[in-house]
């Protein structure tokens, strides 16, 4: 199996969790090759798969990724996770999705670029506190937290954000703050390990970007029933995250990564033997 893994011009690969699941295609006798998504010249039709893996500025170049993804599609490129629940999880209206089929997620709203929607709409609608992120973003890229007690700051950043692009605003989980963030990895379908995510003192983001931590946890069983109910609305994709907060009234997914999630397999080595079983199959 000859497999083209995919990351960003700005990602050092060997840095990253993905060392782990080097190893393991280097033990099976898998050949790969790291290439950026707009590297100029890469023949992807002639790989087995092409796997998304470090491409960690698509959300700022959406245009020209999407019109990558659409030439993959016309070369008939075999795309992992595959193309079309690439394209639904682009944009954050999946969990929307997640909402309708019964999946517990935090009340939200999607506001479309330019429709003028003010934030007191919004705390009538969902609380006091919300989270504003872009509907299509990465690694909590332009995310910001609205306090109970903030008015005419957070309308002025919510209005430049909004008049640019989609956003989703949902109420804000304080558990998140206390007890932190699982996120839960699967591989076709499978339950692998998990890790728990903490923000650091005064901050609600978890990503390390933002002075997060991560550690390795065996989430309550409810945590986990509540992510494989939201993954198997997606069937069993090759490798998927799933991310959850335990609030008071029960389980909630913040996110279901299924395009270039961090896999975390400096904390669970052995997983990454899982995934090459996954791609393989």
């Amino acid at each position: 199996m000859r497999l083209a893994l995919v990351t960003a011009k700005h990602v050092a690969p060997a840095d990253t969790d993905d060392a782990f699941l080097c190893a393991a295609l280097a033990a099976r006798g898998c050949s790969y090759e790291w290439h950026a998504w707009d590297e100029a010249g890469v023949r992807w039709r002639d790989y087995d798969r092409v796997v998304l893996r470090s491409c960690w500025d698509y959300h700022r170049e959406l245009p020209r990724f999407a019109s990558w993804l659409r030439s993959l599609e016309q070369d008939g490129t075999r795309l992992v996770n595959p193309l079309p629940l690439v394209r639904d999880n682009l944009h954050k209206r999946y969990l929307l999705k997640l909402a309708a089929a019964g999946v517990p997620v935090p009340p939200l709203c999607l506001v479309t670029e330019g429709s003028g929607v003010r934030l007191a709409e919004l705390r009538a609608q969902l609380g006091a506190e919300l989270v504003v992120k872009p509907a299509v973003s990465g690694a909590a890229w332009r995310t910001f937290r609205v306090p109970a007690d903030d008015a005419a700051q957070a309308q002025a950043e919510f209005t430049t954000l909004s008049a640019e692009r989609d956003v989703i605003v949902q109420a804000f989980v304080p558990e998140i703050e206390t007890l932190g963030e699982y996120s839960l990895m699967f591989f076709a379908g499978r339950y692998s390990h998990a890790v728990l995510k903490t923000p650091p003192a005064g901050e609600f983001r978890c990503q390390a970007e933002y002075g997060g931590s991560a550690v390795p946890a065996k989430p309550p069983a409810e945590v986990l029933a509540t992510a494989q109910r939201a993954l198997a609305l997606y069937g069993t994709p090759p490798y998927a995250r799933l991310d959850l907060v335990l609030s008071a009234d029960g389980p909630k997914v913040m996110e279901a990564e299924l395009i270039e999630p961090v896999l975390f397999f400096r904390h669970a080595p052995a997983a990454a033997a899982m995934m090459v079983d996954a791609l393989a199959a």
